[in-house]
């Protein structure tokens, strides 16, 4: 639930930078009358963090399990914005610490155009390392979950359990007591010695009957 904030969290940071860039690009563009690379990838990189990032969340809140927010998709479209948002910071950054390395020109259009570039520059690489440290993170736990045995790939930020026990371990720790147990069992126990002898003076009748004097015998 915890990651499941600090999307919500990224994505909304991001949209919001993404529409300030937008917008001093858009600014900026119409006040020089030179084509600026660096701003047409700000323009191109904002209009897709604009387009694509509402639809991931308003998707995950309508339908859960979605295509579009399985961990994979997410990561995957994810890294494709940090790397264009990393990219206008750095062309922006390098045309302004070419042409505008101090924003003290006479001209005050001079000094706004500076100062657009950066804004532009500052909220580029903000974007960036929001959307960047973000996929990392969940790029770390997923793989943590899958050295687990789960599957966390198809699944979503939302209602994925990154720090899941591992599948089976009770079961497996079960198995792993049996043979422990018997390992342990007893032998049957065996009677040790001899078998008493029979009691003195017990009772024999064969006996008393031959002691016994038959019949026909005479005594002298």
């Amino acid at each position: 639930m915890v990651l499941y904030i600090v999307r919500v969290a990224v994505f909304v940071l991001s949209i919001v930078f993404s529409v300030i860039v937008l917008g001093l690009a858009a600014y900026l563009q119409s006040l020089t009358n030179v084509e600026l690379n660096f701003v047409d990838l700000a323009i191109a990189t904002a209009v897709l963090t604009i387009v694509t990032l509402p639809v991931l969340l308003i998707v995950d809140l309508i339908r859960d399990g979605a295509f579009t927010s399985m961990v994979v998709v997410e990561l995957s479209w994810l890294f494709v914005l940090w790397v264009l948002w990393l990219a206008t910071g750095a062309d922006a950054a390098q045309v302004s610490s070419n042409f505008f390395s101090s924003c003290d020109f006479v001209f005050s259009l001079s000094n706004q155009i500076c100062h657009e570039v950066q804004a532009i520059v500052g909220f580029s690489f903000l974007i960036w390392l929001l959307l960047m440290v973000y996929s990392i993170v969940i790029l770390v736990m997923a793989i943590i979950a899958s050295t687990r045995g789960n599957s966390p790939w198809t699944s979503t930020v939302k209602r994925g359990n990154f720090l899941a026990p591992a599948t089976g371990a009770q079961s497996g720790g079960g198995a792993a007591h049996s043979p422990i147990m018997h390992q342990h069992q007893y032998p049957p126990t065996q009677s040790s010695g001899a078998t008493p002898p029979p009691l003195q003076g017990s009772y024999t009748g064969a006996a008393e009957v031959s002691e016994l004097p038959h019949e026909g015998t005479s005594y002298a």
